[in-house]
């Protein structure tokens, strides 16, 4: 999924070969990585909570307390970053 939406992050001089898949209709970029990251950390919620021994009581303590690190690619200018935050955001 991520070779899906990650080319539209791209500057505009940045080369691509080939087509870029469109975007799901009535979804900008930012929503579409939103929707990813939401996905992700749903992901690991559920494995946190049903494979620890103290399943909703260990959830409940960590819930509100989470880091999250984002890597991109190193050419990415502050337009790509700022999208990415305020997907994250």
């Amino acid at each position: 999924m991520s070779a899906r939406f990650i080319l539209h992050l791209r500057n505009k001089s940045g080369a691509v070969n080939g087509d870029i898949p469109p975007l799901p209709l009535n979804k900008t970029v930012v929503e579409v990585f939103a929707d990813f990251l939401r996905y992700l950390f749903s992901c690991a919620a559920d494995y946190i909570k049903e494979t620890h021994s103290d399943r909703s009581n260990f959830w409940k303590s960590v819930e509100n307390d989470i880091g999250f690190v984002l890597s991109h690619p190193n050419g990415w200018e502050s337009t790509q970053l700022q999208k990415m935050q305020k997907a994250a955001i």
